[in-house]
């Protein structure tokens, strides 16, 4: 979902944005740590490194574990003791656990999880990683 996601966005004109949030899993092991990191990332170097580390490892799923995760953000530009630091900050937890309690209040239980929210106010949940042509129906673009 996450390139369709982009794309979207990308081909929009500014019509539509993406507001990340996250929504991790107890059964995906480094979800919530994957998480964590790319707060911290957002928090030290800004919205565009933020994209930078998401989409890396939504591109390298198969080898999210902890190493991996923080060479990322090692690699960005984040040193590993304001890594540290930061991810010991009670503010990045509540930031993960607040992001996770909103998808649940719109009924989020699993991954891809959306939410659409029209300039009207009215939202719309989307569940799975629906392609590209759904989405743009779904946005009327």
């Amino acid at each position: 979902l996450h390139p369709t996601l982009k794309r979207i966005v990308d081909e929009s004109k500014s019509s539509v944005n993406w507001e990340f949030r996250h929504l991790p899993l107890p059964s995906h092991r480094n979800a919530e740590l994957a998480a964590q990191i790319s707060e911290c990332v957002r928090r030290e170097l800004g919205n565009d490194a933020f994209w930078s580390y998401t989409d890396t490892v939504f591109a390298n799923q198969h080898s999210v574990n902890i190493d991996y995760l923080t060479t990322i953000a090692a690699e960005l530009g984040v040193e590993e003791k304001t890594l540290t630091e930061c991810l010991a900050d009670p503010e990045i937890d509540k930031q993960v656990g607040t992001d996770l309690a909103t998808a649940r209040a719109f009924g989020g239980s699993g991954t891809p999880f959306s939410v659409i929210i029209f300039a009207d106010g009215t939202t719309r949940p989307v569940s799975g990683a629906l392609p590209y042509q759904n989405w743009a129906a779904l946005l009327n673009l």
